[in-house]
């Protein structure tokens, strides 16, 4: 019911598509990435990884929130949730309580945020 219903499979597709085109590489839309987390070898950067992973989760978590809908949760509602907790990790990398990470590391969490915050919602998928 989580991935194999049409309605909520072409959900994810979307939630895939959008997570590729933030991080910038390609997101395998299967059940063992999107809902596993697990992804083929050899791994990408860890903040590429981390963001995908907290992409994935979230979504997941929406899912539950709207287990008796008719339709699938929203991207838009989504992307804002992802949005917020994307902030909320880049601000902890700055303040250097997350991960002790560097300037780079930190300019490529902004990067993400940066592309969350000027999507284009209203473009056809």
């Amino acid at each position: 019911m989580v991935w194999d219903c049409n309605v909520i499979r072409e959900a994810w597709s979307r939630v895939v598509r959008i997570t590729s085109e933030v991080v910038g590489t390609p997101v395998p839309d299967t059940p063992m990435s999107c809902l596993l987390g697990i992804r083929p070898s050899p791994k990408g950067s860890k903040f590429r990884d981390r963001f995908i992973d907290l992409a994935m989760t979230l979504y997941k978590r929406q899912i539950a929130m709207h287990w008796k809908a008719r339709s699938p949760p929203d991207t838009h509602t989504w992307t804002r949730v992802l949005l917020k907790w994307a902030l909320a990790e880049a601000t902890a990398m700055l303040v250097g309580n997350t991960w002790g990470t560097g300037s780079a590391d930190k300019q490529t969490w902004d990067t993400y945020v940066h592309k969350l915050e000027t999507r284009d919602d209203t473009r056809p998928p």
